[in-house]
């Protein structure tokens, strides 16, 4: 279970971004068509389907043009992110303002589960993955994209030589997260693993892109009180002297399928 993730503060992060989250939602569009091709590659074709974690319903856009889906269902902790989805996609699908650690469907109800870079912000994710066990019919299907440990490598190298509160966010590695989907009755789970480097011009503009998708710093560890220009300068300084020449920020992404 990741319980360094503060779940309140997820939902008010993602609730207060979802009016700027497509303006620098460029990466989270990239890996959401990567998984698709990963759930293009089974030969599963999934009637009635769930997206946990909608976001503003670009990943939603794409699963409708799934060949033989009937139905889709979205979900999505935060009720701005779900009226900007039905906005984008009117009645198209089915929209759900839910937790995603405590899915409120009927044992059986989908064919398939699907989510893009949402199910790191649960912190009982072993829950999750029950839950999605119990919703999915015999042979269904659960296939994410989530991030992993490497994430923000530099950024949390430059932090650790300021203090040793938690600046940055912390996720599961693919070990951890393959034991969970086993003990949840999962089987046939497959990971695929991908490291993005994204350029930026400096270290503010990396943490205002942060801010803006509502995936700034949410550990129960962060620091309570404001950091200071000093904490701040200094961080940056560091960070710009392991990023020289360019200033670089990484991201690992673990693609995840899984049959019941």
């Amino acid at each position: 279970m990741n319980n360094t993730v503060e779940k309140s503060q997820v939902k008010k992060s993602f609730s207060a971004s979802s009016q700027y989250y497509d303006q620098v939602a460029g990466l989270q569009r990239d890996v959401a068509r990567r998984l698709m091709n990963v759930i293009a590659e089974d030969v599963f074709q999934p009637e009635r389907i769930l997206e946990i974690g909608c976001g503003t319903g670009f990943f939603s856009g794409l699963l409708l043009g799934l060949e033989g889906a009937r139905s889709l269902t979205v979900l999505d902790i935060a009720q701005p992110m779900v009226v900007e989805a039905r906005r984008q996609h009117q009645s198209s699908c089915s929209y759900v303002c839910a937790d995603a650690e405590a899915l409120p469907f009927q044992a059986g109800a989908f064919d398939a589960a699907y989510s893009s870079l949402a199910l790191q912000w649960c912190p009982n994710i072993r829950h999750v993955f029950g839950d999605c066990y119990q919703l999915l019919r015999e042979h269904g299907r659960l296939c994410f994209s989530t991030f992993g440990p490497a994430t923000l490598q530099e950024l949390k190298s430059a932090w650790r030589k300021v203090d040793d509160f938690s600046h940055v966010n912390d996720f599961l590695s693919a070990d951890e997260l393959q034991s969970e989907i086993r003990q949840a009755g999962f089987s046939s789970i497959k990971v695929k693993e991908q490291m993005i480097e994204t350029v930026y011009p400096d270290v503010m503009n990396l943490m205002q892109e942060l801010k803006g998708l509502g995936a700034h710093n949410v550990t129960r560890s962060r620091k309570r009180g404001l950091t200071t220009r000093r904490q701040l300068r200094a961080m940056m300084n560091a960070y710009a002297e392991q990023s020289n020449p360019t200033l670089r920020a990484s991201y690992q992404i673990y693609y995840i399928t899984a049959c019941k």
